[in-house]
């Protein structure tokens, strides 16, 4: 809907991945309402801990490579191409 690519997407959404904080204040909130144990309010702030550091850098890279990519390949150059982003004369028929 932004107008971003399916990369650009997905690199923005990892870089603004909230790293779990909210996995926190929810388990924070049921530890003292009652409704979570000690236990299982551990296992929440483990598995908030875990998965912010797992996933974001590979995704982020990954993402980032390919918007990389896609911009080469619109600029209409390859990787041995030195970069001119001046702007071109357009072409007469």
């Amino acid at each position: 809907m932004s107008g971003l690519g399916r990369w650009e997407a997905l690199a923005l959404g990892t870089g603004m991945n909230s790293r779990g904080v909210i996995e926190v204040i929810v388990a924070m909130v049921g530890l003292r309402l009652g409704i979570l144990g000690p236990e299982t309010y551990t296992i929440i702030i483990l598995v908030a801990i875990v998965t912010s550091l797992m996933a974001p850098p590979p995704i982020l890279r990954a993402a980032m490579a390919r918007v990389e990519e896609n911009a080469e390949t619109e600029l209409g150059r390859g990787a041995d191409k030195p970069r001119d982003l001046a702007p071109q004369p357009p072409a007469t028929v």
